[in-house]
């Protein structure tokens, strides 16, 4: 939803003892932790609960600082390791439920997005950290992690998290690149980032297909039942249109979208949706970008009605994105599998040799 808003929520943690105020036995961590590891979202929570103060630490230090190599980041990185590390075993997990209210419509939260960035580029800060220092190993570990957290949106169904997952791979991609520029490859090294390639999907490695269909999903299932009702067209206006900018809206549509009864507000919707479902279907077609530039030109020329014009985000950026970012997924990998990789003995002879 391209008019999504994002906020820091309260995190949240399963304390492992029993109703009754017990210790918690065998059978009851067991419980706890098959919760925790089926599920990524409760390990991130934990973690930004038990590390709040270094995490916004950390958003300081990165709003002010640009150089990842500045001793405050240095030693931010150093002195919280632990938390670092709660991340690694969060990204480590393949499922990843955010619960999102999805009921919520316009209102649905998504704190997560600006929270996975910051501590995609705590791993990218703490990689090149670790490659300066030759420990590769745990560069590319850390490196890998930012590929597999990538993948923990592709649940959202929600295009802006699909783009955000789009940002996520490309930090992986330049961090792979700036480590391999640090120092040799080890083939543990190697093994790392081959196993977080293997965790996206090359096809849609950010779920911008998923999320093209969500767009029409949220449109019929949400959208259309509660403006398609008698004065919805003014409900509208009046809860829509301040977050749409005004030149998008003539006056003639303006007034006859206010006074449209419930059909036609069930119709223009569903045409909305009938659209993005469509471009949905052209996503993977070989001329796929130009029918959804068609239909996008359309849709700014008010050919599918005002919701299309107000509601219906510029898929053919979203699509140009996607291409762009897979382009330059498969180079990073393909310049990961042809670098060759070099044992413990033969960086200890190239040492001694200098």
């Amino acid at each position: 939803m391209k008019l999504a808003k994002t906020f820091l929520a309260l995190a949240f943690t399963l304390a492992p003892c029993s109703l009754a105020g017990q210790a918690a036995g065998p059978n009851d961590l067991a419980r706890f932790s098959g919760l925790t590891q089926s599920n990524a979202a409760l390990v991130y929570y934990r973690a930004w609960m038990v590390h709040h103060a270094a995490f916004e630490e950390y958003r300081r230090l990165m709003s002010d600082i640009e150089d990842p190599f500045d001793p405050k980041i240095t030693a931010f990185l150093v002195a919280n390791q632990s938390m670092l590390q709660a991340f690694l075993r969060a990204a480590s997990i393949r499922e990843c439920d955010w619960g999102i209210e999805y009921d919520q419509g316009f209102g649905a939260l998504l704190p997560h997005l600006g929270n996975m960035r910051i501590i995609c580029r705590m791993l990218q800060h703490d990689a090149l950290r670790l490659a300066s220092q030759d420990r590769m190993d745990e560069a590319a570990e850390r490196a890998a992690a930012i590929f597999a957290i990538s993948t923990h949106m592709a649940n959202d169904r929600v295009m802006i998290s699909a783009l955000v997952s789009a940002a996520i791979i490309s930090l992986g991609n330049s961090t792979v690149e700036s480590i391999l520029a640090a120092g040799v490859l080890t083939p543990a090294a190697k093994d790392h980032l081959l196993q977080g390639f293997a965790r996206l999907n090359l096809a849609d490695p950010a779920a911008f297909l998923p999320a093209v269909r969500g767009e029409a999903e949220f449109l019929a299932g949400w959208f259309k039942p509660k403006y398609a009702s008698l004065g919805g067209g003014i409900r509208f206006l009046r809860e829509i249109m301040p977050l749409a900018s005004p030149a998008e809206i003539t006056r003639s549509e303006y007034m006859q979208f206010a006074l449209s009864g419930p059909d036609a507000l069930a119709d223009e919707i569903d045409r909305a949706a009938r659209l993005v479902a469509q471009m949905a279907e052209a996503w993977r077609t070989p001329d796929g970008l130009t029918v959804i530039r068609h239909y996008t030109s359309e849709v700014e020329q008010g050919k599918h009605g005002l919701v299309a014009k107000v509601l219906v985000p510029a898929l053919d950026r979203a699509f140009e994105t996607e291409s762009v970012l897979r382009a330059e997924l498969d180079r990073v990998i393909n310049i990961v599998e042809r670098t060759p990789v070099q044992h413990s003995t033969e960086k200890d002879q190239q040492a001694s040799d200098r």
